[in-house]
């Protein structure tokens, strides 16, 4: 036996629960708000953390990260045993005859189920339900492809799938024992009725569910959070196109965006799905990458060391000789270990002072999942014999152009924001919370790991492009900091009035 509650978790977070989110301890704080209430493994999937020139920052964030991805796991375990326990409440307070036929319950729910998966829905679900019917929907349908008719058997490889499932019978089980005695009371109360003569009740028709309609949906978004709504769509839709299974949760977590209409909320994920398109990418299998990764692990000639999925190469920043990484380039290209022999020699021969790094193909760093295929930190201004020569290996191992930063030529990007100073950003959050709070509290809150506020610089364009949804411009000059402002025809219109102003 298993339990299901009367009432799940849902992904629209009801407006009291809202409001004293602050509140809370600060280990439940761990999961942006955005999280909050998503399936784990759809949380694991979107929530992203910026990658900083600081290795020690970059430790911190990837810890709360499996912090917070835990809590939630913790959340889904801890709902699903409360299920399980009410259920077993529920089964004890059957009768005798209605524990025995419990069992032919329970299989009219799983067919119910199956129905569901081919088509028949099923509306009253949670979210945490449609999920898992989603991901069994998905390996229907990969199996009807490749073997049309054949029998198909519901299997899970996650386990709290599994306990998800089996709750979600159990409770369409309890829903047609409850069905069954009403019909039952029903009998018996036209008998009663039948012999006084009177005449019998009709049977009450049971309400049908009705989803929300996109019309009354699109009604909803409010002037000024309708183009950062439409971007939030497009990248959300952009995800499902390479997970389809995740559909149904990704709707409801964008109708429940728009249903509260939070600005903070809204740019706070908008900013997140940016850099998440900015960071990530899907180039085709290389088929020398395990080779060049081997080959690097192995090959020692410059210093090397390994942390969390990355391997880096070269020169490190020294505390003795005081030096640090001064700017920052990426390669978009092939990784293969000639062009690990090739950027080695640079190192030894002292054409750049750098480090390098490119990821494990069998992790989330892997070069095939990024556009950055090789971050290179450079501890002193690289010079044009150094610039050329790296053009030369982008040049002829090249696979793309999209970068962030400064086109230094095909495949070869420098750094155009660099190092973004921790005094520069929280001067850009105060600057956008004197225009507009609401806004200027989600990029701090965006910004802000465990009272830090920093920046990188994929952040940098995150931020900037949310801000312009927003009708505000960010730009920046290594002596002023970040210049923030209005742009299009507010910035115009403003600069109108400050012209008018000036005249007077």
């Amino acid at each position: 036996m298993n339990p299901q509650p009367k009432t799940e978790a849902g992904i629209i977070a009801p407006n009291a629960e809202r409001e004293k989110r602050d509140e809370r301890p600060a280990e439940q704080l761990l999961v942006p708000p955005q999280y909050q209430n998503l399936p784990s493994e759809l949380a694991e999937e979107m929530w992203n953390e910026p990658v900083y020139i600081n290795e020690r920052l970059n430790q911190e964030v990837r810890e709360r990260r499996e912090k917070g991805l835990a809590q939630i796991r913790e959340q889904e375990r801890r709902r699903e045993a409360e299920k399980e326990k009410q259920a077993n409440e529920q089964y004890a307070k059957l009768s005798e005859h209605e524990q025995q036929e419990f069992p032919a319950l329970q299989q009219t729910a799983a067919l119910r189920l199956a129905e569901h998966i081919k088509g028949k829905k099923i509306e009253n679900l949670s979210p945490e339900e449609w999920f898992v019917l989603a991901k069994a929907e998905d390996a229907w349908k990969a199996a009807q492809e490749k073997s049309p008719g054949a029998p198909f058997t519901i299997r899970f490889g996650r386990e709290i799938d599994q306990k998800i499932y089996a709750n979600l019978i159990h409770k369409l089980a309890f829903e047609e024992v409850k069905t069954k005695k009403a019909e039952v009371e029903h009998q018996q109360l036209n008998k009663v009725l039948g012999d006084l003569g009177l005449q019998p009740q009709e049977k009450a028709k049971q309400t049908e569910q009705v989803l929300p309609q996109k019309k009354e949906q699109k009604e909803n978004v409010s002037p000024e959070n309708a183009q950062a709504l439409s971007e939030v769509r497009r990248l959300l839709d952009r995800r499902i196109a390479k997970k389809p299974h995740f559909k149904q949760a990704q709707n409801a977590l964008y109708d429940g965006f728009v249903a509260r209409g939070d600005k903070k909320e809204i740019a706070e994920l908008l900013m997140e799905e940016l850099y998440h398109e900015k960071r990530t990418a899907s180039y085709p299998q290389n088929p020398k990458y395990q080779e060049a990764w081997e080959y690097a692990n192995r090959t020692r000639n410059i210093p090397a060391k390994a942390e969390n999925g990355w391997l880096y190469r070269g020169t490190f920043p020294s505390k003795s000789e005081k030096s640090r990484t001064e700017t920052r380039g990426s390669l978009n290209v092939i990784i293969t270990p000639d062009v690990v022999r090739e950027m080695d020699d640079l190192i030894e021969r002292g054409v750049i002072k750098a480090n390098y790094k490119f990821g494990d193909p069998d992790q989330g760093g892997s070069a095939d999942e990024r556009h950055d295929a090789i971050t290179i930190y450079f501890l002193e201004k690289p010079t044009d014999d150094a610039m050329a020569a790296l053009s030369d290996i982008a040049k002829r191992n090249f696979r793309g152009n999209t970068l962030l930063g400064k086109k230094v030529s095909e495949g070869f990007y420098i750094s155009e924001v660099g190092s973004v100073s921790n005094t520069h950003a929280k001067g850009l959050v105060e600057s956008v919370k004197k225009v507009d709070e609401k806004l200027g509290k989600a990029v701090e809150a965006y910004l802000t790991h465990r009272g830090r506020t920093a920046m990188s610089e994929a952040q940098f364009y995150a931020v900037k492009d949310a801000l312009n949804a927003y009708g505000y411009d960010v730009s920046y000059d290594e002596e002023k900091g970040l210049l923030f402002g209005e742009s299009g025809e507010k910035g115009a219109e403003q600069n109108q009035k400050e012209k008018k102003l000036e005249e007077k």
